[in-house]
């Protein structure tokens, strides 16, 4: 039988608790676990992709989480949701550049005769190297635009956060609303 006890919280109050269990303890773990595994993909992108993982991948990952930081600690009324965001934003980033490695992998294999063996029609040899080529371009645009779309996404966050109007100038608006509104 577990042993619960009473823990005050002030002087006069008292706050029922129970000891803790794996259960109370399992969110962190699983958080913890998405930040390890976040951490794993980023160092092993860096490696796999060479140069381009060094020079793009690398630093636009270590920007975004810069970026949260300092967001996070800007903005204090929104810190939570950004933290949360950096961290899902960040491993859905290297999560498909991950996957999209294997993908480029599996289509560099494709030739010219596979194609055309596979869709029993005749196919230009340029048009297998012309799909590695896109897929290449399409490596560009995803690495660089991710990112992008992030710093938009935080930084849209500041007029939010700050508004658009003074409290001087809001305040009056108020005012003037309560002082004409009619009571019938």
């Amino acid at each position: 039988m577990l042993k619960r006890h009473y823990v005050p919280r002030s002087d006069g109050e008292l706050m029922y608790s129970s000891p803790p269990t794996i259960r109370s303890y399992l969110p962190m773990f699983l958080n913890l676990g998405v930040y390890i595994i976040t951490f794993v993909l980023w160092m092993y992108l860096d490696s796999a992709y060479y140069g381009f993982g060094s020079k793009i991948i690398t630093p636009l990952t270590g920007a975004m989480w810069i970026v949260g930081a300092i967001f996070a600690l800007l903005l204090p009324s929104q810190r939570e949701e950004i933290i949360k965001h950096t961290k899902w934003f960040i491993l859905g980033y290297v999560g498909i550049l991950f996957l999209y490695r294997y993908v480029i992998i599996a289509v560099s294999g494709v030739s010219a005769d596979n194609l055309t063996a596979a869709f029993n029609q005749a196919i230009a040899s340029s048009s297998a190297t012309a799909v590695v080529g896109w897929l290449q371009n399409l490596l560009w645009i995803i690495s660089i635009t991710y990112p992008i779309a992030y710093f938009i996404f935080q930084a849209k966050k500041i007029p939010q956060f700050f508004g658009t109007r003074s409290k001087q100038r809001a305040t009056r608006e108020i005012r003037d609303i309560r002082n004409n509104t009619k009571p019938y």
